[in-house]
């Protein structure tokens, strides 16, 4: 039988992890901590619980996003993927609808698209937010987070001074001081920083808002979407670099 997943985030830090029962049984809220104090331990609880998952289809899908999460914070690329594509398999034998899931879903595999840096990570990006459009529980900062995203597949992919633009834009429709513009301001200014020599990229990507790792899209570290502008070189559009 499937039941509601709790995508709550706990109460408790990132502190000491402890999981003092099978992982079979270990919380979804449990695991996330075990997986954000990035140590290996937290993908081998994962995978153990994913072992003893039975026919609780909701929480396949969670865990199975969640060590999606979790393998690409080691830079696993095949697991992330055999995690995500496993997690679509399972929705798509099912008779149920759980909309935080699916959205999750779709976060995690946009963030990843542009994480291989492939050409589609433009469509990818902008499916996110056609899909978004359509969900009937979707909210404004899980939104402005997807055109976040989209910036970032912009500047990679299409040219720095479209990135840019279209990250001003979201800036433009945000609250100052907010989570979401704190974001923006770092992303804008790591875009400035992309376009000079010598940047240097995050070992540890922060979680994309709306996934398992961070669930509350309005609760997301402001630092997640500069980390992810600063892994790679923007196709340079600048005048800086058409001067060079």
């Amino acid at each position: 039988m499937s039941h509601p997943i709790d995508l709550a985030i706990s109460a408790g830090g990132v502190g000491a992890v402890t999981v003092a029962r099978p992982s079979a049984t270990v919380p979804i809220a449990q695991l996330r901590v075990a997986v954000l104090a990035d140590s290996a331990d937290g993908i081998v609880h994962v995978s153990s619980a994913l072992r003893g998952v039975g026919d609780d289809e909701r929480r396949h899908v969670a865990l199975l996003i969640l060590l999606a999460e979790a393998e690409q914070r080691f830079g696993h690329a095949f697991g992330a993927h055999w995690a995500i594509d496993a997690a679509v398999d399972v929705i798509a034998g099912s008779a149920w609808t759980d909309w935080p899931l699916m959205l999750a879903l779709l976060a995690v595999s946009t963030d990843l698209s542009e994480w291989d840096h492939v050409p589609e990570a433009v469509q990818a990006s902008t499916a996110y937010l056609a899909e978004l459009d359509r969900n009937p529980i979707v909210d404004r900062h899980r939104i402005a987070n997807a055109e976040m995203m989209r910036s970032i597949a912009l500047f990679h992919h299409e040219g720095c001074d479209a990135g840019r633009d279209a990250l001003r834009l979201v800036r433009s429709r945000v609250r100052s001081g907010s989570r979401l513009a704190l974001a923006a301001d770092a992303g804008l200014a790591a875009m400035e920083a992309g376009c000079m020599p010598g940047c240097e990229p995050p070992r540890v990507l922060p979680p994309v808002p709306g996934g398992i790792l961070a669930p509350r899209p309005d609760r997301a570290s402001p630092a997640w979407l500069a980390a992810r502008i600063m892994r790679r070189s923007p196709v340079h559009t600048c005048g800086l670099a058409l001067s060079e």
